[in-house]
């Protein structure tokens, strides 16, 4: 679960910085990293797309461990799930829309190529993308905390309040 998690900070800094650079490169009319701007919009797109994806199959992915988990074992609160799922009620808005503003100015930078439309259509694209990309990465951020906290709990690796067992326990029972 942790490679993941790390996975996808990693992969949210890199698509950060790269569509950071594409909209400069776009601004300034130059490229970076030896490739033009239409390359690197389309090396930043993959990787964006491919992190997006990763974040949406990571909660997906957790969520049937928890129902596996609370099914094989008795006794444990259903309430783990109801909140897994609150947690992706929460998420998938915010990551939904980014990935589809970021893919359409992709695509409106094509057009802005063929001098099909105007260049201030592509870059209010961008400015919109950079402003929900830093949303969802707040949200994104907090779901995997409160996800994580989820399944310590869980497991009993801590408590309601993220304390370990022994920091959470009653001190009158010792």
């Amino acid at each position: 679960m942790y490679i993941f998690m790390y996975l996808i900070y990693i992969m949210s800094i890199t698509s950060l910085v790269g569509l950071t650079l594409v909209g400069l490169g776009g601004f300034l009319h130059r490229g970076f990293l030896g490739m033009n701007h239409p390359t690197l919009a389309l090396l930043v797109s993959v990787i964006f797309l491919a992190t997006e994806t990763l974040v949406m199959f990571f909660f997906v992915g957790t969520g049937v461990s928890i129902k596996e988990y609370i099914r094989d074992h008795a006794g444990v609160d259903h309430d783990f799930h109801r909140r897994s799922v609150a947690i992706k009620r929460v998420l998938y808005p915010p990551t939904l829309n980014v990935t589809l503003v970021v893919m359409v100015t992709f695509v409106i930078g094509g057009a802005v190529d063929r001098h099909l439309i105007s260049h201030w259509w592509h870059l209010a694209g961008w400015i919109i993308s950079m402003w929900l990309f830093l949303r969802a990465l707040r949200v994104q951020h907090r779901a995997l905390r409160d996800n994580t906290a989820i399944i310590l709990e869980m497991v009993g690796l801590s408590g309601p309040t993220g304390d370990t067992p022994s920091e959470s326990a009653d001190p009158e029972s010792s």
